[in-house]
């Protein structure tokens, strides 16, 4: 099984895909009542953000895996910074590099509660995810589950989670910070969209990402596997 279209197409691809009876796609999932969004204004308040300010969150386990393009995504949002109050909310391991003092930054270090992990998620009016390749994208699901549009690149297993003007914006040109500025910009200037995206994303993750629904497709392979 793959975890994606994408990761499922490189099995099919590899030496021994050939010899596979099936080669199928079961999506991650998450539970959905561990994940819930939060009041965005409430949220934006317990980080003391001003509520003028747009808000981008990032996380990854840690922050300076190239691949994951933080500096991609600061590169962005400094262009961005010239024309709106910024905060970027930050968590995962690792430091973080010099930023643009334009920006205010919270970093909040390794986080592995949900419900600490849902209050940086619903503050955020979009979740950046820049990376050059994911298999999947999970932080990008917990996100939309707590109701905040997705912005990343159009790579890997990202295009199974973000539906372009329903749950966020896929960036075409990938590492691209002039790419990912554009649907930033967007983003920023369509607050209505943004709000209905995080609405969609939710209503995507009960529906198609949920753990129970993922070990019921696991459960169905299985039986189907030992049925002769």
């Amino acid at each position: 099984c793959g975890n994606s279209t994408w990761t499922t197409a490189q099995a099919e691809k590899s030496a021994l895909g050939q010899y596979a009876r099936s080669i199928r796609t079961i999506h991650l999932g998450i539970d959905i009542q561990d994940y819930q969004p939060l009041d965005r204004s409430l949220a934006k308040q317990a980080f003391r953000i001003d509520p003028e300010h747009f808000v981008i969150a990032f996380a990854c386990a840690d922050l300076t895996d190239s691949n994951k393009n933080l500096s991609v995504l600061l590169t962005a949002l400094t262009e961005l910074a010239a024309q709106t109050p910024l905060t970027l909310i930050t968590f995962g391991a690792g430091q973080l590099p010099p930023l643009n003092k334009a920006i205010r930054v919270i970093h909040l270090g390794s986080l592995s509660a949900p419900a600490l992990q849902c209050l940086a998620y619903s503050a955020a009016d979009v979740f950046a995810m820049p990376s050059a390749i994911e298999s999947f994208g999970l932080t990008a699901l917990e996100a939309m589950a707590c109701g905040t549009p997705v912005i990343a690149f159009r790579t890997g297993g990202l295009p199974d989670l973000v539906i372009p003007g329903e749950t966020g914006w896929l960036a075409d040109e990938v590492s691209s910070p002039q790419s990912l500025y554009a649907g930033l910009h967007w983003l920023l200037h369509h607050p209505t969209e943004r709000q209905t995206m995080g609405y969609t994303a939710r209503q995507r993750v009960e529906r198609e990402f949920s753990a129970d629904l993922m070990a019921d497709r696991y459960i169905s392979l299985y039986e189907e596997l030992l049925t002769p």
